[in-house]
């Protein structure tokens, strides 16, 4: 995304942070297979306590810090330049719902139709064009349903945006957690395009915002209190993945320390050689080009696997995961690059058809 380019370092931690969460959403899915989780329509006989655990961790993790980071980035935006209303929501109804309807049209529901996977939103044997209806209402997205959620959070603090400054920030504090009340009581069996799940992400985009304001005393601290940020943020983690605690609050706030803990790691290690050196090498500058095209491309190939190697390799669940998470990184690497060709060739002939125009 351009603007993180403008105002952060090649590998900043804040990009850095985006660019591996999308990309662990891969492990996440080949994981979940052994993971006993309810939500997760395909599920293996035998339980990995491993895979469990993982699961629970890169549940709190994973989204809560593309958000946060998010809600940074969007801060950051601010200090520099001007934004206008309908500029803003008409960038974002692109870049978010503009990718979910083609990668939705052209990828998730014909792959999805054709291998008869089942989902949350989509049953078995669902026609295309049931398909089609359900992908466009945002009732079957799989992991596309991401996009509709942090679309909605982005128009509300677009909304706001004249608040984002200064004493404005506990007048935005505070009508956000009266839209996240809302979210959560009003909308959260709003069955069409993720409405629901607007209610426990909406005040972890306002800490990324909080995060940027006090960026200067952030990126001050030293290595010590970063640790203990971290192995705290840990802790508060683990706690809640024991107890598991009902009330919606609670939810709220570990996502909040999930994205922080992510996003303090990756500040943590900026210092490092490795990291520096990481950021030259091709592999990382291809990652970080196309990562939101991997995630685009995530599934269904984790399902298309699954079925394939667990027949032979079930019984052993670490050996199921790995050959997953290979075959179907392999995989989607060749989608995307195939993609990739497309759209340069796209663009080649519209180019040479407006000069034959001129």
């Amino acid at each position: 995304m351009d603007s993180e380019k403008e105002y952060s370092n090649y590998i900043s931690y804040i990009s850095t942070s985006k660019i591996i969460s999308l990309l662990c959403v891969l492990i996440f899915h080949c994981c979940l297979f052994f993971a006993n989780n309810p939500f997760w329509p395909t599920r293996a006989e035998k339980t990995s306590t491993v895979a469990y655990y993982l699961c629970e961790y890169m549940d709190l993790t994973i989204i809560a810090t593309f958000v946060m980071a998010s809600g940074y980035l969007f801060s950051e935006k601010l200090k520099r330049k001007k934004i206008t209303i309908p500029g803003e929501i008409a960038a974002k109804t692109k870049q978010y719902i503009g990718n979910y309807l083609i990668y939705g049209a052209l990828w998730l529901v014909p792959t999805y139709t054709l291998f008869d996977f089942s989902c949350f939103g989509r049953e078995s044997g669902t026609s295309l064009l049931d398909g089609y209806y359900l992908m466009v209402m945002g009732v079957f997205s799989d992991h596309l349903w991401f996009l509709w959620m942090l679309f909605w959070i982005a128009i509300f603090w677009i909304l706001c945006h004249k608040l984002l400054k200064g004493w404005g920030l506990p007048a935005a504090a505070l009508i956000g957690m009266g839209y996240a009340l809302f979210a959560q009581f009003v909308l959260a069996d709003a069955p069409y395009f993720k409405i629901s799940q607007i209610g426990q992400y909406v005040m972890v985009y306002f800490a990324g915002i909080l995060l940027s304001h006090f960026k200067d005393a952030y990126e001050k601290l030293s290595g010590i209190v970063l640790g203990i940020i971290i192995c705290v943020s840990f802790g508060l983690m683990t706690a809640y993945i024991i107890i598991k605690p009902e009330y919606f609050i609670w939810n709220w706030l570990i996502k909040i320390v999930a994205g922080l803990f992510i996003i303090s790691i990756f500040r943590l290690m900026s210092v490092t050689k490795f990291y520096k050196d990481t950021g030259k090498t091709r592999i990382w500058k291809y990652l970080k080009k196309y990562s939101f095209e991997i995630y685009l491309f995530n599934m269904p190939f984790p399902y298309l696997y699954f079925r394939i190697i667990y027949p032979f390799t079930g019984s052993i669940p670490a050996v199921c995961i790995i050959l997953n998470i290979l075959l179907s990184f392999v995989s989607i690497l060749c989608t995307v690059q195939i993609c990739v060709v497309i759209k340069n060739f796209i663009k080649k002939v519209f180019a040479s058809g407006k000069e034959k125009t001129k």
